[in-house]
């Protein structure tokens, strides 16, 4: 009678345990395999299992292996922060751990290849960061109350409230997916909640429609994508904290957009209407030399 032996790992690091032997698969489980013969196994004791039978992998845990790559990366991320950049920044993070004072409410879009930090060059606890699909704000009512999702209104609350920032900023970028979505001809397929949520882009739809865009060298896409970054802006300014704190000049609105592929940040310039790059010379011009 054919007999089996079922392995059991961690999903993560290849170590697979019978009983209370540790076992490392890592070179000798042929790639995809769920069936291992003794002719595939070194290790000793593997091979004497395998004698009594075909030692199958359960199908859930070669299922997680292929999952494996992207979080090695983040698990190894960790350990290369704690061993080499950690050291830098251990004092900071003491300091840090009795409270924040970030000075700007940032707020962009989930996209992956956005990354706050590094495009401005800021260390933790100097941003207060919101991200959503699409960069968006829900405006508020009269009396202040988010007609969309409360997590956004919550965390405006609290920057200006609570943490007193003196900068928001709203920041989109080129190849958005929300805003293709915007434009796409009909509702996205078994996304309700997506689709409910674009809502808050449509007025910049709208305005695109009227060929109101800032810059006509884009794709309509991106046109959207700068326009959305002004309605967004005038959305918070339905806020009243935000909106007081803004005529009494103790918060500044900014409005910036990202170039993926050329890696470079725009900001909205009112009087010229149109969204420039920030390079030396602008950022002098905005707030001084460094």
């Amino acid at each position: 009678m054919d007999k089996t032996v079922s392995l059991h790992g961690d999903g993560i690091g290849n170590n697979w345990r019978f009983e209370n032997v540790s076992l490392d698969l890592t070179k000798t489980l042929p790639a995809g395999a769920t069936n291992v013969s003794g002719s595939h196994l070194r290790n000793p004791v593997l091979a004497l299992l395998s004698r009594i039978g075909p030692i199958r992998l359960p199908r859930a845990s070669v299922g997680r292996q292929r999952h494996c790559g992207p979080m090695r990366k983040l698990i190894w991320g960790i350990v290369e922060f704690r061993e080499q950049h950690l050291p830098r920044y251990a004092e900071h993070f003491r300091e840090l751990a009795d409270g924040q004072s970030p000075n700007t409410l940032f707020i962009t879009c989930a996209d992956s290849r956005v990354a706050p930090n590094l495009l401005v060059s800021s260390d933790p606890g100097e941003l207060f960061t919101m991200r959503n699909v699409g960069n968006l704000v829900p405006p508020a009512t009269a009396d202040g109350l988010s007609t969309g999702d409360l997590s956004e209104a919550s965390a405006i609350e609290y920057a200006v409230k609570v943490l007193g920032v003196a900068n928001i900023v709203v920041c989109g970028h080129s190849g958005c997916g929300a805003m293709k979505a915007v434009l796409a001809s009909g509702p996205l397929d078994d996304t309700p909640n997506l689709t409910a949520w674009l809502h808050h882009a449509r007025p910049a739809a709208t305005r695109l429609a009227q060929d109101a865009a800032p810059d006509y060298g884009l794709t309509p896409y991106d046109r959207l994508s700068q326009l959305n970054v002004l309605v967004q802006l005038e959305h918070l300014m339905t806020y009243p904290d935000v909106r007081t704190a803004v005529e009494r000049g103790a918060i500044q609105l900014s409005g910036w957009w990202f170039d993926i592929a050329g890696g470079d940040m725009y900001v909205y310039q009112p009087d010229a209407r149109t969204f420039a790059v920030i390079d030396r010379d602008l950022a002098e011009r905005l707030v001084g030399r460094d």
